[in-house]
């Protein structure tokens, strides 16, 4: 019984893996695009100096390119938050799938406790058996 216990175990502690997997991905995907969004908003201060030193050219391009940058940076924020959306859930589901582990190795350890308990028995019946056999003999004598 209890080798079936363990190969289930082994199944829920790979999907327990496989979300930790899936949730550092999520995480990785996140910070990627936090860093992506901050290098964008690092180029504002450069492109406001260069706008102010060539005012001219700056009027048309830097309008432009503020159209651009608020809707990058949209699309970023927009990416992030559905992203952590996904995270919350895949953490949710992690939860779920680490109780039903741990469910698992506690019903393992739980049959394991008591198979040895009735092994304890069967040997001490069997002490006891020799104990009473040698009383017996040696009454006889």
């Amino acid at each position: 019984m209890v080798k079936r216990l363990n190969s289930l175990a082994r199944l829920y502690k790979f999907r327990v893996e496989e979300k930790q997997k899936e949730l550092g991905f999520v995480m990785a995907m996140i910070a990627d695009l936090e860093l992506q969004l901050g290098k964008l908003e690092a180029e504002i201060p450069n492109e406001q100096k260069v706008a102010k030193n060539s005012p001219q050219e700056a009027g048309v391009l830097f309008g432009n390119y503020l159209a651009h940058y608020f809707i990058r940076k949209e699309q970023f924020n927009h990416a992030i938050a559905e992203l952590e959306e996904k995270l919350v859930t895949i953490q949710s589901e992690l939860q779920d799938k680490f109780k039903d582990y741990k469910s698992i190795e506690l019903t393992i350890n739980s049959r394991i406790n008591s198979e040895n308990l009735e092994l304890q028995k069967i040997e001490q019946s069997y002490i006891d058996e020799i104990a009473i056999e040698n009383f017996r003999r040696l009454s006889r004598k």
